[in-house]
């Protein structure tokens, strides 16, 4: 099967139980044990060793999804070791190259070249692939940023992942964070103009009144109605989509006085990516920011391993570029960061 690889963002603020704000660096303080005295580089360290430490724990296992994480620290079998996690104070970032995988099926495991060598993978053992990752932890900050790259809708550790992510930053006084799907506004723009509108999705519950003989309405059921408006001639584009909705929403459905513009309907608008591989849903009275498209690596990052992963080097420095011209000139207007066209 031929990998996709594409990352994925996520945005999180820490939660902490009386609502007062708290940063990074309180969390490392209250939490980790990081001196009151402790530098950026060294609340990163903290926030660092204590990733390392939960990745060990049983919430790197998920039992539910039968998918586990970890960071596998033979040499001889880890590929990418040299590419493991670490941290770097300057841009406030950990990131690095972990393992994850299925378990939980009963399966052989046999050289093709070798019909005899062969072996037995047992319910208790995950098959791994490579993954990588980028988390945002700025220690005068409570919001935080997640990327993690995956290879496609089945290859992939993102919801593990970012629900892991989540119990690492929670803790005594401290609640789990939700996270918020991402996109930087250029991927969005750059998504919107590129994807295919496949449908827009009216809904809503109209109730069936009946007039009796004396004028007074009588209530005989209500239906939850559903509309579909797919594109029926040619490929509309993502960004002709306002122009398309301000024409359908005028329409009306229902009969006489009774009748409602489906402006009046929930709407969702349902756009499928240029290269056909996942279609988004979003509520159409959302504002841009909340538009989240899948990022293809595919024309980003050039050099491909051996396996169909991207290079990890080059998808690292990727992500480092992404995050310092791209997505912190948006998250973090208060740090005045220029963004580079």
């Amino acid at each position: 099967m031929a990998l996709k690889p594409r990352l994925e963002f996520f945005r999180f603020t820490l939660r902490y139980r009386d609502n007062k704000y708290k940063t990074f660096r309180d969390f490392s303080q209250e939490i980790l044990g990081a001196p009151k005295t402790a530098d950026d580089e060294k609340v990163l360290e903290f926030c660092f060793k204590h990733f390392l430490q939960q990745l060990k724990s049983g919430i790197a296992i998920d039992s539910s999804r039968k998918k586990r994480i970890g960071f596998e620290k033979k040499k001889s079998i880890n590929r990418h070791f040299d590419k493991g996690p670490r941290f770097d104070s300057s841009s406030h970032t950990i990131f690095g190259v972990i393992n994850g995988g299925s378990f939980g099926q009963d399966r052989t495991l046999t050289n093709i070249e070798d019909e005899e060598d062969s072996s037995r993978i047992g319910l208790n053992k995950a098959v791994n692939m490579y993954f990588f990752f980028l988390a945002y932890v700025p220690p005068d900050h409570d919001q935080g940023l997640l990327m993690i790259h995956s290879n496609g809708r089945d290859e992939n550790i993102v919801p593990m992942f970012r629900n892991f992510m989540m119990k690492v930053f929670s803790g005594k006084k401290f609640s789990k964070p939700d996270p918020e799907d991402f996109a930087p506004k250029a991927f969005q723009d750059e998504y919107k103009k590129s994807a295919v509108l496949k449908e827009f999705v009216f809904k809503n519950v109209v109730v069936d009144d009946i007039h009796s003989t004396d004028g007074i309405k009588q209530r005989s059921n209500a239906y939850s109605v559903r509309i579909e408006a797919k594109p029926l001639y040619g490929d509309v584009r993502g960004s002709e989509a306002e122009g398309v909705f301000s024409r359908l929403k005028g329409y009306l459905f229902g009969k006489d006085g009774d009748a409602k513009p489906l402006s009046e309907f929930n709407a969702q608008l349902v756009l499928e990516d240029e290269h056909g591989h996942s279609q988004k849903t979003f509520e159409w009275n959302a504002r841009e920011v909340d538009f989240a498209p899948v990022v293809y690596l595919d024309g980003r990052v050039e050099k491909v391993n051996e396996d169909g992963t991207p290079d990890f080097d080059e998808l690292r420095d990727f992500c480092q570029e992404l995050l310092k011209s791209e997505i912190l000139p948006e998250m973090r207007p208060d740090l005045d960061v220029a963004k580079v066209d």
